[in-house]
């Protein structure tokens, strides 16, 4: 929850700014894109990090031992946790630059690897916390891919 607030706190800051450089035609947009993407990586590999380290231990201490699992299931989506905060916030940037059509494909995507990466696990047996280990590594992908949608947008729009 903190980091999703961060997260579009960050976003509205971002795309306003990369909208106006983009309606100035500034030859700034891809610093932009790669600052703002260079310094929600560190703070998401922060988040991500204390997370892994701590999740097992806070979910047992805060809720008791029978709550332990739920520590390494967080520990596990930490990975995709970590895309979302670096790719969230800069996905309005196909907005800005009119892609909606891929911006809509890609949240389709997103959905169908969803429930796709968690059906495809259950179907092969596989323990609930492998199912989110699974899950995790689809997000991650489809937040990379959504990160380069995004990086591809701003290098077109300035050549």
């Amino acid at each position: 929850v903190p980091a999703t607030f961060v997260g579009s706190a960050i976003a509205n800051v971002y795309v306003s700014e990369l909208a106006r450089r983009h309606r100035e035609g500034a030859a700034t947009q891809m610093h932009l894109f790669y600052r703002v993407s260079k310094n929600l990586f560190w703070a998401g590999l922060a988040f991500g990090s204390v997370l892994a380290l701590v999740a097992p231990s806070v979910f047992t201490f805060v809720f008791g031992p029978e709550w332990a699992p739920t520590g390494d299931m967080t520990r596990a989506y930490a990975i995709a946790a970590v895309a979302q905060m670096v790719a969230s916030p800069v996905s309005g940037t196909l907005t800005v630059h009119e892609h909606v059509y891929q911006q809509i494909a890609w949240d389709a995507s997103r959905l169908i690897a969803t429930v796709g990466s968690v059906w495809l696990a259950w179907a092969a047996g596989a323990s609930p916390l492998e199912a989110i280990w699974v899950l995790s590594g689809a997000t991650a992908l489809l937040y990379a891919i959504n990160w380069e949608m995004c990086r591809r947008s701003v290098l077109h729009s300035q050549s």
